[in-house]
């Protein structure tokens, strides 16, 4: 009897140390298509080219071409395997994986996204639509009863989508998924300096560094102007005993004064017909010395006396 009970109370015990092993076994092999859907690397971009017979390269990075200080374009691979950005092509412009611009595609689903090692999904090329592209819509199927384009394990992209007549079979091969690094860095918004991340691959942060008093470019504020201006004594030749009119006209100066001969003078401009010295009975040099954000400037002016002439 002990033998009996033992027997049949180790049934059910074996029937769920079974049950155990089969869900572990299943549990391994469900894995790695877990990690398909596992979250991307931050800032995973689309690198290299697609190539269209028709219409030629497709860039889906401004580094392809050298181009991010001027056109900083790209498509990102966001944590749940779908694309946004642009890419561009010299022939056809620029190609679309945003889902404001693939809504309303020909069939679901619209949104350009990567599946467990394939690309559905679709591109919308901008210049379609419009009246000077002959009635192509600018769809770029990437996917179809039998075509679509794949991506392996090491971010490698292979077959084609379909661009009907316009684009026709587009090749994928040359694209691949990398990942790159963000870098902060200084550019202008309107006046003001920010600091942030401004690439087509990543998030925008904008921080601001300074309000720029003299206006911002390229990734500084600028600098205020010097001062600039020329001084000016008319004559420059006087009989001793007589008077010059002294000139000055002075850009980008907060102060200014101007001394010489027994004379001053304060402002930034003379008055437009000039300032009377007092008389000149010699050479004279009068002095020019103006202060502004930008800097000093100091210019100079001579006046010299007539000579007389005497019959020996």
């Amino acid at each position: 009897m002990p033998y009996l009970t033992q027997r049949f109370l180790s049934a059910p015990v074996l029937s769920i140390l079974v049950l155990t092993l089969v869900a572990v076994a299943i549990g391994s092999w469900t894995l790695p298509a877990q990690a398909q859907n596992a979250p991307l690397p931050a800032h995973t971009v689309l690198a290299g080219w697609a190539w269209s017979e028709t219409t030629g390269w497709i860039s889906f990075d401004c580094d392809d071409l050298g181009a991010c200080a001027s056109s900083d374009y790209g498509v990102s691979v966001e944590d749940d395997g779908s694309l946004s950005g642009m890419a561009w092509s010299e022939n056809i412009g620029w190609v679309s994986a945003n889902v404001s611009d693939v809504s309303g595609c020909p069939s679901a689903p619209c949104t350009p996204r990567i599946v467990g090692g394939e690309l559905t999904g679709w591109l919308k090329t901008l210049s379609g639509g419009s009246p000077e592209s002959g009635g192509w819509d600018g769809w770029i199927s990437l996917r179809g009863p039998q075509y679509g384009v794949n991506i392996d394990g090491e971010g490698k992209f292979s077959g084609y989508a379909w661009g009907y007549d316009v684009v026709g079979w587009t090749d994928f091969s040359l694209v691949r998924m990398v990942s790159r690094a963000c870098e902060q860095r200084y550019f202008c918004i309107n006046d003001d300096l920010y600091i942030g991340e401004q690439s087509a691959a990543c998030e925008a942060t904008n921080q601001l560094v300074r309000r720029c008093d003299f206006g911002c470019a390229g990734n500084s504020c600028l600098l205020p102007e010097a001062p600039s201006g020329e001084l000016r004594a008319i004559p420059s030749l006087v009989r001793s005993g007589n008077t010059t009119q002294v000139y000055w006209d002075i850009k980008s100066a907060n102060s200014c004064s101007v001394v010489g001969g027994g004379s001053s003078w304060s402002g930034v401009a003379s008055s437009a017909n000039g300032e009377t010295s007092e008389p000149v009975t010699e050479r004279t040099i009068y002095s020019l010395h103006c202060t502004g954000p930008g800097g000093v400037l100091d210019k100079t002016a001579t006046v010299n006396i007539l000579p007389i002439f005497e019959e020996q």
